[in-house]
């Protein structure tokens, strides 16, 4: 009897390799880690108010069949409320999923508060150079644990992205693809917070009838899907990084002390002014902040000029209000989201402090 069996297995076989030459094998699933960091998504209710305790197994645990898209192992890297977010632990981050690609998984999962989530996201991008596997930043608006939470869709879509997806840092939510340096988070509760900010969306997930399904995925529709790069170059770490960059968004009747009193070497290597409209500056005595920039040119700081409004690109020449910024060496913020003007200024100051290397480096493009 036995003997028949392993006949029969055997004639399955030669007839397999006859009819398509080769012999059936089971399909293995891609290694996908998951690298929790806390967030909402993992956070349960205190006394105090919700805080992060999901670890990254029982994250996996919660979600039924997630396992089938990829082999999935978990890391608890961080357990934060992402407000409590800083940019030493961007470095951790970073080279934890630098740490992945190099040990051979297809792609990593990063769950992640959605406060911070963008700047997380666009500091990847700067941080970790040509990454040859996806990236992919995820979190919730809801616990996991929590009733009609947007975790689980959150979570599948991140796991299938990091799974198949095309190398490159993103943030998956709200069935949205983002690439990293875009993503910006635009409501406080909302399913579909994040925004692609001056770009399109990389992906969308869609019903489960759509032609343009994507192996192994749920349907993706490809909006701005990043081609196939031959050689991209060599897979790069680089976190250096200079944190002492301050933001500050005007307001009317804003005074021009408060930008001098940070007007020190010592306290503040960058600043980055919301402007008004186009990249106003107001110069109207005796609110004129003219001269305050004017000190931070003489003082080698350099001065990035972003818009308020999130959409749309900074155009100081189109008002005399803006020319005269930009006549004191002001650096437009072109069309980066608030997230990426920062990160990017940090990571710039981190390699130069030459005015006009800070210039340009600030001024190339990066979709990451």
């Amino acid at each position: 009897m036995k003997r028949r069996y392993l006949q029969s297995i055997i004639g399955i076989l030669l007839l397999c390799l006859l009819l398509t030459g080769q012999l059936p094998c089971k399909e293995e699933k891609p290694e996908v880690i998951v690298i929790a960091t806390g967030g909402t998504i993992a956070s349960v209710k205190g006394e105090m108010g919700l805080r992060p305790a999901y670890k990254p197994e029982e994250l996996i645990r919660a979600v039924p069949g997630l396992d089938k898209y990829a082999k999935l192992e978990g890391k608890l890297l961080l357990n934060l409320d992402s407000t409590n977010m800083q940019p030493r632990d961007w470095v951790l981050i970073a080279k934890e999923a630098k740490k992945a690609q190099d040990e051979g998984l297809r792609g990593v999962v990063i769950t992640h508060g959605t406060d911070t989530m963008a700047y997380t996201a666009s500091m990847l991008s700067f941080m970790i150079k040509n990454p040859k596997i996806p990236i992919v930043l995820t979190g919730a608006q809801k616990s996991i644990g929590a009733k009609n939470s947007d975790a689980p869709g959150n979570l599948t879509n991140a796991v299938q992205f990091a799974a198949y997806g095309p190398p490159g840092v993103y943030v998956v939510f709200g069935g949205k693809v983002i690439r990293g340096v875009r993503a910006s988070k635009m409501h406080t509760g909302a399913f579909d917070t994040f925004q692609s900010i001056n770009a399109p969306y990389v992906a969308e997930f869609v019903d489960e009838g759509n032609p343009e399904a994507f192996s192994k995925m749920l349907p993706v529709k490809k909006i701005s899907w990043p081609k196939e790069k031959k050689d991209s170059g060599k897979t790069i770490l680089d976190t250096k990084i200079d944190a002492n960059v301050l933001i500050a968004r005007l307001s009317p009747g804003f005074k021009p002390e408060w930008l001098r009193k940070y007007c020190n070497p010592g306290q503040v290597q960058g600043l980055i002014i919301l402007g008004f409209g186009t990249g106003n500056i107001p110069n109207r005595i005796p609110l004129n902040l003219l001269p305050v920039i004017a000190e931070y040119k003489k003082k080698n700081i350099p001065v990035v000029v972003m818009s308020q409004c999130p959409y749309g690109p900074v155009e100081m020449g189109v008002y005399e209000v803006g020319e005269k910024a930009a006549r004191l060496g002001v650096i437009p913020g072109g069309d980066m989201t608030k997230e990426a003007a920062i990160t990017k200024l940090m990571w710039v100051l981190g390699h130069t402090k030459d005015p006009d290397e800070v210039r340009e480096l600030m001024g190339k493009t990066q979709d990451g």
